[in-house]
């Protein structure tokens, strides 16, 4: 029986993390704190939920995410980026891409009662699209009933930040609509 190469992926998540080192081995996560030579195992049979999921940054382009949880409750997240300071970040999605997209073939193969979805729930996915709309509704509702005398500097440099963001809010809900993996 010939034997798999192991598939390897590491990266810190935030600034002030700690860097994972995680192994694919046949029906195990393997993980390992780089640090400080921490180690553990996740046995794919027990993931009850994995989602994968793009998260906006402050600076820099967004990250890829596959969030993990275990039927005991444990969570772990798994980064494509790798942060190297503060605001510099190395992109690892090579690495990322392989491992994740051979974790969720092996959980939907060693626990088939596992929730396997990509991008943001479909209650909070619809959540958000909900709460801009109502926003939308009340800015206009409140021009419509205050009109100019609503409208301050104030108001209108706020308006024009949060316009300045809509594009981004777009590009994330866009890159997290719910969806099976």
């Amino acid at each position: 029986m010939a034997m798999r190469e192991a598939i390897i992926h590491s990266a810190k998540l935030g600034a002030f993390g700690y860097e994972l080192a995680w192994t694919l081995e046949d029906s195990r996560l393997l993980w390992r704190n780089c640090a400080n030579g921490e180690n553990g195992a996740i046995s794919l049979s027990e993931i009850a939920e994995a989602q994968t999921l793009v998260e906006p940054a402050l600076f820099g382009p967004s990250q890829h995410l596959c969030r993990l949880r275990t039927r005991s409750g444990a969570r772990f997240a798994i980064p494509a980026m790798h942060s190297v300071g503060a605001f510099r970040r190395e992109d690892r999605s090579e690495s990322w891409n392989k491992l994740v997209g051979a974790v969720l073939k092996q959980i939907t193969q060693n626990a088939p009662q596992a929730r396997v979805r990509r991008g943001l729930s479909p209650l909070v996915y619809r959540g958000v699209i909900a709460a801009l709309l109502v926003l939308a509704a009340a800015i206009a509702a409140a021009f419509a009933v205050f009109g100019e005398r609503l409208f301050t500097m104030r108001l209108g440099l706020g308006l024009a930040l949060v316009a300045l963001g809509l594009p981004n809010l777009y590009r994330w809900l866009r890159d997290n609509r719910p969806g099976r993996s």
